[in-house]
């Protein structure tokens, strides 16, 4: 396997469940976001995939994501697919993401990697939607 540096770039919209009140001061929702990415490989031309994630995050009174997971699909022009586990947390007062590639379908396969992203609001949230745009970098290893 190749190690190759890696960065991804993108945008999307999320839904947002029902905020649902915890125990420690906050609320858990669950989401589903649609959205663009571009993912550029050390050597090689850029690449871009439809992304549909899903998963449950905890937010506080300013609607901040504090923490929270999610599952990632991103699909290429060939409908390939890689996919995707997502960590959410607060970093130096940013909103930070872990994304780990951990399969893939077709030229995909055997996929592996982690690119550490910061998120971007691009639109006012409200309490249904929220937009935003994430970049970050890492590596990723190919077969």
């Amino acid at each position: 396997m190749s190690s190759l540096k890696a960065s991804l770039t993108g945008g999307g919209i999320a839904k947002w469940g029902k905020f649902i009140p915890s125990a420690d001061g906050l609320h858990t929702f669950t989401y589903e976001t649609e959205g663009t990415m571009r993912l550029d490989l050390e050597g090689k031309e850029p690449l871009y995939f439809y992304g549909y994630l899903t998963g449950m995050d905890d937010i506080n009174d300013e609607h901040v994501v504090v923490s929270g997971v999610g599952n990632l699909i991103l699909k290429d022009l060939e409908g390939d697919a890689i996919m995707c586990k997502v960590d959410w947390f607060v970093k130096d007062g940013k909103d930070k993401g872990m994304f780990r590639f951990w399969s893939g379908t077709g030229k995909w396969e055997g996929i592996d990697g982690e690119i550490d992203v910061t998120l971007n609001p691009a639109l006012t949230e409200t309490d249904d939607k929220f937009g935003a745009f994430l970049e970050g970098e890492g590596t990723v290893s190919l077969k």
